[in-house]
């Protein structure tokens, strides 16, 4: 009798899961458990061999090179246009680049079972409609319902054995644009009469009055950044066939992409594609502008891409600055890639590329504008800040890559916290974004005497509280620590947590002075002799020359961060 496969959790024991997302948290965290959990997939996760990571790594980045330029001809068609792959590249290769590596990460989980074909796969019918997001914003990897209808296209694509199973969506209601915006919107445009920015900042991480601070130095009008409504249309499965399903003999990745790529391109880039023109031709922003400045809007908004691609095109130049922690320095980042990519200038925080002509060394941009407190050694807390990861693998990366990973980076800081003798902690994550990742970090994994701090208030306004700050990733709230020249420790995994030959050298000073552990016994240990002296030891003169050499390669100082930018334009 042929075994059955689950793609997601059921109430049977013992029932085989392909992969670990598909398995609730375990009640409890220990070796013991985290064991029992991993037995309970039937293979291995591909991406933690090392060697088949290059490997893919490599591949999938001429799979994106190659299939980007079929994708920008077939827009072209669709659209009966004869734009630039400049133009397309801008809108189109983030999204490119997320759904290439997901398909190819839930290809992998099924076609390297060994003897697949001896199993019997759990899959599901639905209506292919459901797939189609409305935007990019709407792939949502860590979306359970999302995954299962993905593996159910990739077992019928090979023609594996499958039982058909029932599949309840509810679809999702129209949101009502705010009545309020539309007032908002009606004001900004007769400003904008009056006012033509010729530099745009569109979310540079800066608070509402660095925000103003900015545009005011300028000599410009601070005007907010609102996306224009745009009427939303049907889906249209014919033309989306006829333009982008290319069917192939083979049951490869390849023909497998082409096959089922229609029904995972946004409406934003079809059939609501000239909707949001006409709502960008007939909103407040500028119709021509030299320079366009953001951190985070680069990906998921569309309207705001279409229109940067736009501006392009009359010759204004797109800057990405670098948003958070861990540029310049994992052995992979695929997020860092992308940015390089669509833009014309990727601003860093301090460190360089010899390979790549758009990599500029700046500064910690966002950071330069913040004021923390001075860190008092009458303090006695220590903070413990956990990070989430998503439960879903999804990417080659050199940070947690599924389920296992993530549960087994709390049971290294749930090890740490047991060893240290102070045991006044307070452990920080945000609760508010548990829902964005689909998860929730059960704090009854933890001893009883320690506190949290879910996140409420930002991160620099509470850290000077705390004799000492630990991380559990190289993020940017290490980097804040750095930065700000407080106490910290960064606990990392060393069969995960790689680096880049250029940044090892500096990430090496940091584990010599005790900033980096790679356990978390010896983390906590070396917390226990220090004890009260930990100002001895973070502000010794060769400590402090070791911060200081870091922080300029990877979260630079400025006291003029406005002034340093107007130099690039």
């Amino acid at each position: 009798m042929s075994k059955e496969i689950y793609f997601e959790e059921v109430k049977r024991k013992k029932s085989l899961y392909l992969a670990d997302h598909c398995i609730s948290d375990p009640k409890f965290l220990s070796e013991k458990e985290l064991k029992k959990f991993k037995k309970k997939v039937i293979n291995n996760y591909h991406w933690h061999n090392d060697r088949k990571m290059k490997v893919d790594h490599k591949y999938l980045r001429r799979f994106l090179k190659k299939k980007s330029k079929d994708i920008f001809n077939d827009l072209n068609r669709y659209h009966n246009l004869n734009k630039t792959d400049k133009f397309w590249n801008t809108i189109i290769y983030p999204w490119l680049t997320i759904i290439t590596y997901i398909l190819f990460d839930r290809w992998e989980i099924i076609n390297s079972l060994k003897t697949k074909k001896k199993f019997v796969f759990n899959t599901f019918q639905f209506d292919e409609k459901l797939l189609i997001p409305e935007t990019m914003r709407e792939i949502k990897y860590v979306d359970d319902k999302f995954n299962l209808m993905l593996y159910t296209k990739i077992v019928d694509f090979i023609g594996l054995k499958c039982r058909k199973n029932k599949f309840i969506l509810k679809k999702k209601s129209k949101e009502n644009y705010p009545k309020f915006t539309f007032l908002k919107l009606k004001i900004l445009k007769f400003i904008s009469y009056f006012f033509n920015n010729k530099i745009v900042f569109n979310n540079c991480g800066l608070t509402f009055y660095n925000r103003i601070k900015l545009d005011l130095f300028f000599k410009q009008f601070p005007f907010p950044w609102i996306n224009p409504p745009y009427k939303k249309n049907e889906i249209d499965i014919e033309k989306r066939k006829k333009f982008f399903k290319k069917k192939g003999k083979k049951k490869n990745f390849e023909f497998f992409f082409d096959e089922y790529i229609y029904l995972l391109v946004p409406k934003s880039y079809l059939e609501d594609f000239n909707e949001i023109n006409y709502a960008i031709e007939n909103s407040y922003w500028p119709k021509a502008c030299k320079n366009i400045f953001t951190c985070y809007e680069y990906k998921q908004n569309d309207i705001f891409k279409i229109w940067v691609s736009k501006m392009r095109c009359n010759g204004s130049k797109y800057y990405i600055i670098q948003h958070g922690g861990n540029y310049g320095s994992p052995e992979y980042s695929i997020e860092e890639d992308m940015q390089k990519i669509v833009s014309d200038r990727f601003l860093t925080w301090g460190w360089g590329s010899t390979k790549d002509k758009k990599v500029k060394k700046f500064n910690a941009f966002p950071l330069n504008f913040a004021r923390v407190k001075k860190w008092s050694k009458k303090n006695d807390k220590i903070l413990v800040c956990i990070h989430y990861h998503s439960k879903f693998s999804h990417r080659v990366t050199s940070l947690p890559k599924n389920n296992f990973d993530r549960l087994n980076k709390l049971y290294q800081i749930k090890k740490f916290t047991e060893n240290l003798s102070n045991k006044n902690i307070v452990i920080r994550y945000p609760k508010q974004t548990s829902k964005q990742w689909n998860i929730n970090i059960k704090e009854n994994y933890f001893s009883d005497y320690i506190k949290f701090d879910h996140g409420d208030k930002n991160y620099r306004d509470i850290i000077s509280n705390y004799r000492l700050t630990v991380h559990d990733n190289d993020s940017t709230t290490f980097l804040i620590s750095m930065l700000f020249n407080l106490p910290t420790i960064l606990i990392l995994d060393k069969k995960i947590e790689k680096f880049r030959p250029e940044a090892k050298l500096f990430y090496n000073q940091l584990k010599k002075k005790n900033i980096i552990f790679y356990d978390p016994i010896s983390a906590a240990k070396f917390i226990n002799k220090i004890g009260s002296s930990v100002e001895k030891w973070w502000f010794s003169y060769n400590l402090q020359k070791t911060r200081n050499i870091f922080c300029s390669k990877f979260v630079k100082k400025s006291f003029f961060p406005i002034k340093d930018l107007k130099k690039l334009i």
